[in-house]
C-alpha cells in the first residue's frame, strides 16, 4: 500500500533519546538499559543462547525509525490489500523496535497500527 504523508509527528525526547542510543557501543546500550539485559538472560535460559543471541542481532541490525505518527491518503493498495482502497485516509502509528514508515517513499512496514479516518 503507498500512502501519501500530509502531516507527521516527532517527540523530540524520545527522537533524542534514540539517537543517544544509536550512538553507544553494544557495552553502552547495554549499560544504559540492564531492564532489556536482564530479559536477554531470561530468554536465553528458556530457549537457549544460539536462539536468543540470533533475536538480539536481528534487533540491533534493524534501524528504528525517526518519528512515530502520521497521517496521510492512500494512493494505491496492491493485491490482498482488502480493508483500504485509493483515497482513504489514515493515520498510522509506529510500534518502536519494528520496521516503520520509510520517509522517502511512504511504503508502510510490519507491525504498524492503521486506522481509518473516513
Amino acid at each position: 500500500m503507498l500512502v501519501e504523508t500530509t502531516a507527521s509527528l516527532v517527540s523530540a525526547g524520545t527522537e533524542k533519546m534514540l539517537v543517544d542510543l544509536s550512538r553507544k557501543s553494544l557495552v553502552g546500550k547495554a549499560r544504559s538499559r540492564p531492564d532489556l539485559v536482564k530479559k536477554v538472560i531470561d530468554k536465553a535460559k528458556r530457549v537457549g543462547v544460539a536462539s536468543t543471541l540470533q533475536k538480539v542481532r536481528s534487533k540491533l541490525e534493524n534501524p528504528i525509525p525517526l518519528g512515530y505518527s502520521c497521517a496521510g491518503i492512500v494512493r494505491k493498495v496492491g493485491d490482498g490489500v482488502d480493508e483500504f482502497q485509493a483515497g482513504d485516509w489514515l493515520k498510522l502509528s509506529n510500534e518502536y523496535g519494528s520496521i516503520g514508515l520509510n520517509g522517502s517513499n511512504g511504503r508502510i512496514g510490519w507491525r504498524r497500527k492503521i486506522n481509518k479516518l473516513n
